[in-house]
């Protein structure tokens, strides 16, 4: 993931404040999940951590596939057809500028807080982004493994850009290419989860190409705010997750992983394209334009996720009540779906305060995991519920505040010497 910026003026685009918002909801997802799934929920605070339904956490794997199809959407607007030397390298500059400088700030940092001891060769992996492919991730910094898939992206728009590849038949291309390595055992053993990747940022190019002309719409701010909670809730709920899982077992495992592989190898595999049509449909409402069948595609995709609540009725008292937070979010998502203007202004504040996120969404994307590695040093006051809470919010804090310092400090002062 990395917060996308124009690349090559077409003239310069309009922000969407709206894809903003969604952009500030997706960062600040990721850093929920990872400071409360279990793996790692004990950085935050050594010596508590939370039970029940509290901790909950959403999915930080949708919040990327919904950053990679932004990414390619966005790209694919405020770019111009690249057909010069002169046009790749504004191109290669304008990418260069915007995510390298705030990434060699996290990294160092990274590396001054990490405990455990890398090899030189995962180090120089990390400084040229090509974690994940040719060496080990930090646990330190593992979200920087969709942003070394990303530069790749960035660098394979380059030819299709040149030759005008349409992006659904690259799309179509990248999971052929994803899916054959897979069924032959994974040989190139990075090649599917980036071709995967790849994918996702296509189709968010293709979604782009596809609602160019189309008209606008307005959705109000309860409906966008609707969405955002489905996003909450929907790893618990979705049905074509169900249906995708049991599809792949009978594939008799040719379209499964090769055990024992790293998950910096396994990061994406296909069940995750389950998650496409709720990444399209969350997308296209912040985008606001008219597609075929929107209304009814829309109302389908919001009541699908009540056919699992036949398997919840099922689960004991306890399992239900663990589930809390995404049965609040999902029945809440559906009355400020179908009652459009319930809760307009308090939805228009929620987004614009996210809106603000998004400046610094990149910085926090990439800062927050080490942050939290620091805080697993201070041990003391982190034993109880308040203590958690203090933490938890110091945590936010920090993050938020050190973000801000890169994106809107150091960003700024890097750009003007570059430009």
């Amino acid at each position: 993931m990395s917060a996308i910026q124009d690349a090559i003026p077409i003239p310069r685009t309009k922000i969407n404040y709206n894809l903003e918002a969604l952009r500030g909801f997706a960062a600040l997802v990721v850093v929920w999940h990872h400071a409360l799934l279990p793996a790692y929920n004990h950085l935050l605070s050594p010596h508590y951590q939370l039970s029940g339904p509290a901790s909950f956490t959403p999915s930080g794997h949708f919040a990327v596939l919904i950053f990679f199809l932004l990414s390619g959407y966005v790209i694919e607007i405020s770019t111009k057809p690249i057909t010069t030397r002169t046009d790749i390298g504004a191109y290669l500059k304008k990418r260069a500028v915007r995510l390298y400088p705030i990434y060699l700030v996290v990294l160092l940092f990274t590396l001054f807080v990490a405990t455990t001891a890398y090899s030189w060769q995962t180090k120089l992996a990390h400084f040229t982004l090509l974690q994940g492919a040719l060496s080990p991730v930090m646990m330190e910094l593992n979200p920087s493994w969709s942003l070394a898939q990303e530069v790749c992206f960035y660098l394979l728009f380059l030819p299709l850009s040149f030759f005008r590849v349409p992006p659904q038949w690259a799309a179509l291309g990248a999971l052929l290419v994803g899916l054959i390595n897979l069924a032959l055992g994974a040989p190139v053993i990075f090649l599917t989860t980036y071709a995967l990747g790849f994918t996702f940022w296509l189709l968010g190019a293709a979604l782009a190409r596809f609602l160019q002309d189309r008209p606008a719409f307005q959705p109000t701010y309860s409906q966008m705010l609707s969405a955002l909670l489905l996003f909450v809730s929907l790893q618990n709920f979705n049905v074509f997750l169900t249906i995708g899982s049991k599809l792949l077992a009978l594939t008799g495992g040719w379209l499964q992983y090769p055990a024992n592989m790293s998950w910096w190898h396994t990061i994406l595999e296909p069940v995750d394209f389950a998650y496409l049509p709720y990444c399209l449909f969350i997308l296209g409402m912040f985008i606001g334009k008219e597609y075929p069948g929107r209304k009814i595609i829309s109302r389908v995709l919001m009541l699908l996720p009540l056919i699992t609540f036949r398997y919840i009725s099922t689960l004991s008292a306890q399992e239900q009540y663990n589930l809390a937070i995404p049965i609040s979010c999902y029945v809440a998502s559906l009355a400020f779906y179908f009652l459009p203007t319930l809760v307009e202004r308090q939805a228009k504040a929620v987004l614009g305060v996210l809106t603000q996120a998004a400046g610094i969404s990149f910085a926090l994307y990439l800062v927050h995991m080490p942050l939290l590695y620091v805080f697993a040093r201070v041990d003391v006051f982190s034993s109880t519920p308040l203590a958690w809470l203090v933490r938890a919010v110091g945590y936010l804090a920090l993050c938020c505040g050190l973000a801000y310092i890169l994106e809107k400090l150091i960003q700024p002062f890097i750009k003007r010497y570059f430009t």
